[in-house]
């Protein structure tokens, strides 16, 4: 009886490591109101949070990586065109015409919250194709979570800001600088 078991957690063992919880690559062409997107980012990400990304060419095609199995929603971002040389990273094409604008992707399908792009991934490799009939947005903010511009390291804010210090009365939060007028605080 002693062997069965062991040998019976023995398979599941191998099972387990056997199991990998990520899938074979995706790849695929994006088209948003009938034209090729020829800049952005694709997003795969699971209901945990776990992510994979890759940059979209000048013709449309994209490759993600290794992304997480199973049901994961699909969101596109903005980014400025990527050198192709760079590989599926992707990094600003030095031979693009400065302040070339990025493809204009709405800014419903920047967050998974807001996307209704799904796949599901499998261990196979998938080519999945993303074709959306809507207007394109040529809003300069748009195409990442809260107007954020992705290229420029942006988490939330533009490249170059800094907080603001708080008003008069207010308190200051972490990383904030002091106000005058703070509570406590002596005056100069």
């Amino acid at each position: 009886m002693r062997h069965w078991i062991w040998g019976l957690a023995a398979c599941v063992c191998v099972a387990l490591v056997g199991c990998s919880r990520y899938g074979g690559d995706v790849s695929g062409t994006v088209k948003i109101g009938g034209k090729v997107a020829t800049s952005g980012i694709v997003v795969i990400e699971d209901e945990r949070g776990r992510t994979a990304v890759g940059s979209i060419k000048k013709d449309g095609t994209y490759v993600v990586v290794s992304p997480p199995k199973g049901a994961c929603k699909v969101s596109l971002r903005r980014s400025p065109p990527a050198d192709e040389a760079a590989g599926a990273g992707g990094t600003p094409d030095p031979n693009s015409t400065p302040g070339q604008p990025p493809f204009p992707i709405p800014q419903k399908y920047a967050s998974p919250k807001t996307t209704d792009i799904e796949i599901t991934v499998t261990d196979s490799a998938q080519t999945f194709n993303i074709e959306r009939d809507d207007k394109l947005d040529y809003s300069p903010n748009s195409g990442a979570p809260g107007g954020s511009n992705i290229a420029s390291g942006g988490a939330g804010r533009t490249q170059g800001s800094s907080p603001k210090a708080p008003g008069p009365g207010k308190p200051a939060g972490p990383g904030m600088p002091a106000g005058s007028g703070m509570p406590g605080m002596p005056k100069k």
